[in-house]
């Protein structure tokens, strides 16, 4: 099975936890340009996935789409996931992550279990009304070997007199 059976076959089970996108539109807009993440088994077997926006330094990007099947879920793949995700983020030094949702859909849970903070609610202006919740995290930079502390260069800091006259 590829990832886009996969991604289709599953969010098609789970139609009340996930967005519901056109397989051509995840061929076209995310497996093309891999703005995904598939978790798989050891062995290779497809068990969750992640849909995202272009990650670009020092902008925020979007979580379009995560799911994990109902019968695999409460066993850590979400985190795995989103941790998968993050780790992705602080490659490409992107600022944040940001995400819409229905407020009455149990991933809220999820989001505000894995540090996302709920910015503002409002309701959808057309359709089923429901509410919507706007959801961000701040992503951390990954810290470098060259990330230590900086102390500014100074006579009295690494300063090593040249002769021993006087002392």
């Amino acid at each position: 099975m590829t990832d886009e059976e996969f991604i289709d076959r599953t969010q098609k089970e789970n139609p009340d936890s996930v967005l519901q996108i056109d397989p051509r539109i995840i061929h076209t807009c995310y497996v093309l340009r891999n703005q995904f993440l598939v978790l798989r088994t050891p062995e290779q077997t497809p068990i969750g996935y992640l849909l995202h926006t272009p990650i670009h330094p020092d902008e925020p990007f979007k979580l379009d789409a995560i799911c994990v099947p109902t019968l695999l879920r409460h066993l850590g793949h979400g985190r795995k996931l989103f941790e998968q995700l993050i780790a992705r983020a602080q490659l490409h030094r992107a600022l944040e992550l940001r995400l819409t949702s229905p407020s009455d859909l149990p991933a809220n849970q999820f989001f505000e279990h894995m540090g996302m903070v709920a910015t503002r609610r409002w309701r959808e202006p057309a359709g089923l009304k429901r509410l919507i919740t706007c959801w961000r995290l701040h992503i951390q930079p990954k810290p470098t070997p060259h990330d230590g502390p900086k102390i500014a260069r100074s006579r009295w800091n690494g300063y090593q007199p040249t002769s021993t006259r006087g002392l």
